[in-house]
């Protein structure tokens, strides 16, 4: 039995069990059932602090009845496999996002050397024997979490990826998103929000798009919205993916939050996770338990087909028609690595939309459309370890 650090505690954190790490400069909780972390607290260099992901607005009621990634639905959450996952391969079902978004996950080992803090926690699959091994790492003076998912004996192909939520922005204020240059971009091909279910979607179905502030919609009086700028159209519940080939820097995508003063950020390296998949509600599901008040964007870097889960992934699509790789393939004899990077850097109140990001000397600089430049402290070539 692992014995608790002096940083790492066994707690109860809105109507979840898990264990709450504390280190200088993040504070960050992870559930026991699916490996979610959130809340998150970063603590900024002028000493405030700020929490941008996004909690499902049950997570302080009577969760009986609900189960999987659903239960504890919240901030981070590594799936696998990712989507939906309703038809059957190879006689494997699996649950939305996989079973490692809602099972149970162990404490294996809390690490402080003085210049980091690593956690590690450790889940076994059963639907399709394998194990997942997931390490949280903080360094002092950063506002970064490195986040490394080891799969071992695991065989075939799976999508998979990261699931992060961060907040929509309440009322009278801006959140502006930026996800760099990309290579393609679609709208979810088939309906993502059911009416006969009491679900509605404002964009168009299977669309081409190159910039996120013209995305295709539905209704014939409009002809795009711009989904660039939050809060989003109120009554909505959206998906759309940006797609990127590789390159020998991080792909990155960016939220300013401008009323807030920071900005919230994700690297990855794009020859692993291709795909960014924006998942927009603004209220949106009127069935239980969304009951049309959740508040939130999902910023999805994956290795998938949309969100449409295992079939649809492993088989011809048109993304990897077009060379986009839609899911892993595992080395039973090898492990498989995904790293990614989520942190904040503090912003003044008049930044703007990022338009470019620089890579330093483990710095990240993001350059707003008016030339204002903040810079962060982030050993960015994390993601780009083979």
């Amino acid at each position: 039995m692992f014995i608790m650090s002096d940083f790492v505690a066994r707690t109860n954190s809105h109507n979840a069990e898990g264990w709450l790490v504390t280190t200088p400069g993040i504070k960050y909780f992870v559930t026991e059932e699916g490996g979610q972390i959130a809340p998150v607290t970063f603590r900024m260099a002028d000493g405030s602090s700020v929490e941008p992901y996004h909690l499902t607005p049950w997570q302080d009621e009577n969760k009986t009845g609900l189960s999987g990634a659903l239960k504890n639905l919240r901030g981070e959450i590594f799936c696998m496999p990712f989507g939906g996952n309703a038809d059957p391969v190879d006689g494997e079902k699996h649950p939305a996002h996989g079973e490692c978004s809602g099972g149970k996950w162990e404490l294996m080992s809390a690490e402080n050397n003085g210049v980091s803090s690593t956690v590690r926690f450790s889940f076994s699959s059963e639907i399709r024997k394998s194990e997942l091994v997931k390490t949280v790492t903080v360094n002092r003076g950063e506002s970064v979490l490195y986040f490394t998912h080891t799969v071992s004996g695991s065989h075939g192909s799976m999508p998979l990826g990261h699931h992060p939520i961060i907040k929509m922005p309440a009322k009278g204020e801006t959140m502006l998103l930026s996800v760099g240059r990309f290579d393609y971009g679609s709208t979810c091909p088939g309906v993502f929000s059911n009416p006969e279910k009491e679900a509605y979607q404002l964009l168009a179905r299977g669309e081409e798009f190159t910039e996120i502030e013209a995305v295709p919609v539905l209704p014939k009086d409009m002809d795009t919205v711009d989904y660039s700028v939050f809060p989003s159209p109120y009554g909505f519940c959206d998906l759309f993916s940006v797609f990127k080939k590789p390159s020998d820097k991080p792909a990155w995508v960016a939220a300013v939050y401008p009323d807030k003063g920071y900005l919230w950020y994700a690297l990855k390296d794009a020859a692993v996770l291709p795909s960014t998949t924006l998942w927009v509600s603004n209220s949106g599901r009127f069935f239980a338990p969304w009951s049309g008040r959740t508040f939130c964007l999902g910023v999805e870097d994956t290795c998938s087909y949309f969100a449409d889960g295992l079939k649809h992934s492993v088989e011809p699509n048109k993304l990897n028609g077009l060379g986009f790789p839609t899911a892993i393939r595992f080395d039973p004899e090898k492990p498989t690595v995904i790293r990614h990077i989520q942190g904040v850097a503090q912003v003044p109140a008049d930044f703007g939309k990022v338009a470019d990001v620089e890579f330093g000397d483990r710095t990240v600089t993001f350059r707003d459309v008016n030339g204002k430049s903040v810079t962060a402290a982030v050993d960015y070539q994390f993601v780009m370890e083979k």
